[in-house]
Formats: C-alpha cells, sequence, structure tokens
C-alpha cells in the first residue's frame, strides 16, 4: 500500500509518502475569509450585517452554498433569524459565488495512476486547470490530493491524523472544500459510514464544506455495481445533507441498462478497470459544477492534464490529431504522455463533450 499527496511544483518523496502542496498561493485569501468568518459575530455589533457577509464573500474561498447557480433568492438565511436571514439571503441567494476554493480531495487510483510521478489522466490536475480557465476563471479551484492506491475509507483512515495524513489533512483547517470518494467496493452503507462519518466530522469541525463522490465501478461490474456504490454515498449524503457528486451515474445515465462493451470500455482505461480520459472528462467536469455551482456548458472538450505528463511538451489536440494521421499513433504519442485506449490514443471529442456537458448539468441538478 503506498500513499501519495498531490504535488506543489514536484515531487519529494519520504519512504513510502509522496508529500506536495497546492500549486499556486492563491488561498492566502482563503485564511482571511476564515477569519471573516470567526470575528463576524463581533463585527456585526458595529457594522451592518449584509457588509460582513458581503466582506466575507469577497475574500472567496469560503461560505459554500448548496444551492446550483441561481437556484435561491431567499438564500440560506431563513428560519435564522430575521436579521441574519436578510443577510445571507441578500449576500448569496442572488447567485454571489467563491472566487477562490481551497480543494481537497481523497482517494485511490480513481483519481489518476502514480508510478512515482503523477500519470495521466490526472484529475486534481485537471480540475484545477479546469478551473482557471473555463468561465473566465470565475471560480479558481486550488487543488490538492490525498492518495493511496489499492485502498478505500479504512485505508485512508488507517494512516492516522499527523500532519499530511488523508485525515490530517482533511481536519487542517487549510481547506474550503473536502470530497471524500470511496473505494468501489463500498456500495454497503452500513459497513462503511462509520469511516465516512470520520473524514465528515474532521472537515467539518475544521470549516469546510464536506462532499461524496460515488465514482465509476469496474467494467465488469456493470451496472450493478455503479448503483450499490450510488445508493449507498447518495443516501448517505442526503442523509447528511452533505454534496453529492454522482459521477458513476453519469456514466449509466450515459450507457443505459445494457451497452455494447465497445461503448462502455471507450470510458476506461487500457485495463478496463480505472477511467480514461472520457471517463475522467465526467469526473472534472461533476466535481467543478458540484463544488462551485456553475454551469459545464460550453466547455472545451480537451484537457491536456487527462491525457499529458505535466514535466512534458503537450501537443495540441489539433496538433496532436495532425500527427496521427501523418504518423501513427504509437509514433506521436512518444514525449507527450498518451493514454491508449485500445491502441488508440484517446480523445473526447466535440460531440462526446456537449453530451458529457448536458449531462453533468442534468445529474447535478436533479440531485
Amino acid at each position: 500500500m503506498r500513499l501519495w499527496l498531490a504535488a506543489k511544483r514536484g515531487t519529494e518523496v519520504t519512504a513510502n509518502w509522496q508529500v506536495t502542496r497546492r500549486r499556486d498561493p492563491g488561498p492566502s485569501a482563503c485564511y482571511a475569509h476564515r477569519m471573516v468568518r470567526l470575528v463576524s459575530p463581533l463585527l456585526a455589533l458595529v457594522l451592518p450585517l449584509p457588509l460582513v457577509w458581503t466582506l466575507g464573500a469577497s475574500l472567496g474561498c469560503g461560505a459554500q452554498k448548496d444551492a446550483r447557480r441561481d437556484d435561491g433568492g431567499e438564500g440560506e438565511g431563513e428560519g435564522e433569524g430575521e436579521g441574519e436571514g436578510e443577510g445571507e439571503g441578500e449576500g448569496e441567494g442572488e447567485g454571489e459565488l467563491p472566487a477562490q476554493q481551497a480543494v481537497l480531495l481523497i482517494g485511490n487510483s480513481q483519481l489518476g495512476f502514480f508510478g512515482g510521478a503523477p500519470q495521466p489522466p490526472d484529475v486534481t490536475r485537471a480540475l484545477q486547470e479546469v478551473s482557471q480557465r473555463e468561465n473566465g476563471g470565475a471560480s479558481q479551484l486550488f487543488v490538492d490530493r490525498a492518495q493511496i492506491e489499492g485502498t478505500g475509507c479504512q485505508g485512508f483512515a488507517s494512516a492516522g491524523t499527523g500532519p499530511g495524513t488523508p485525515l490530517g489533512m482533511a481536519s487542517s483547517g487549510e481547506y474550503d472544500v473536502v470530497v471524500l470518494l470511496p473505494a468501489i467496493g463500498e456500495g454497503n452503507r452500513g459497513a462503511n459510514e462509520g469511516c465516512w462519518e470520520q473524514f465528515r466530522l474532521a472537515a467539518e469541525g475544521a470549516g469546510a464544506r464536506f462532499g461524496m463522490m460515488a465514482t465509476a465501478h469496474v467494467s465488469g461490474a456493470y451496472p450493478s455495481g455503479f448503483d450499490a456504490l450510488d445508493d449507498a454515498i447518495g443516501s448517505y449524503s442526503a442523509d447528511k445533507n452533505v454534496m453529492f457528486v454522482p459521477a458513476g451515474a453519469m456514466w449509466r445515465r450515459l450507457l443505459g441498462d445494457a451497452p455494447a462493451r465497445a461503448d462502455l470500455l471507450e470510458l476506461y482505461n487500457a485495463d478496463d478497470g480505472h477511467p480514461g480520459p472520457e471517463g475522467s472528462y465526467f469526473y472534472v467536469l461533476a466535481l467543478y459544477g458540484a463544488i462551485t455551482g456553475r454551469t459545464v456548458v460550453g466547455f472545451d472538450n480537451d484537457i491536456a492534464a487527462l491525457r499529458c505528463l505535466p514535466e512534458q511538451s503537450c501537443l495540441s489536440e489539433a496538433e496532436m490529431r495532425g500527427c496521427l494521421d501523418a504518423q501513427g499513433d504509437w509514433q506521436c504519442a512518444a514525449g507527450n504522455g498518451a493514454v491508449f485506449n485500445e491502441g488508440k490514443v484517446s480523445f473526447v471529442d466535440d460531440d462526446e463533450a456537449a453530451t458529457y456537458q448536458a449531462l453533468v448539468e442534468t445529474l447535478l441538478d436533479e440531485r
């Protein structure tokens, strides 16, 4: 069992640990935002309450909403007292969203393969890349990972609570959002809820918004394994009122109950068990939409982090396709970290991207 943590500017390896940090300095604003949240009761004694909430929101990185986009005009303040209800309703109900958020993803190889360094498709890097680029960079995410390959929640928890462990990072107070990706074998809620609760309590106790993501399952477990995982994690998330990212259900909605084998495998990497660039595209859009509340319609079909190594030059999609036409897959993939599926370089084309984006919007709005 190996524990990997997401990189900032390179990788520092100590024994079986890969300890890394966020890539950009933006979350300094997050700490200021947390201070405003902590002292807001005192500020409210001398400042109008709407101004207190506006000050917090202007610093970004916090005050998360469960509502998608502009769903609620009355805001979260209903039932919390007349004055406070008006303040929150005005500050957040009109669709204001944080400009920056620090995000921690806790998972296994569903986040992308590791072989001593991140390998594509790299969901963590792709999520950050997309947030900087899409919607004019209006909701930038600074994303870390705590990753242990080949295990699930119990393995994450057994690493302890020290600095750099999944639980230690979740409870550190450094993150606005913490998302747990349980293993594909955690489709029994009763057997796993106790462990999920450890991470929820750790994250929420540190002031973070907590979320759960139900991933895809291995191809041989389609569709029953997908449904079990979605049911278990989805029902837990609903009961605990936490963010739910139904990524596996998006695959199900696309493929139906009995897809052709070739259509199913198109979403996987060559091992037929982990998502390839197309399956990971679902993951990235689902995470972005759930965390930010912003639309994913109109996103670029190509996310370089899903098909290229970070330390190597990466041909644009047009350059790569031209090279493939002229020289073939294997010759053009060298030095570009290309991900192969059935011996071909894997891409998400424009039509597929539009279909995936619409499904992500629909599923997030339904949940």
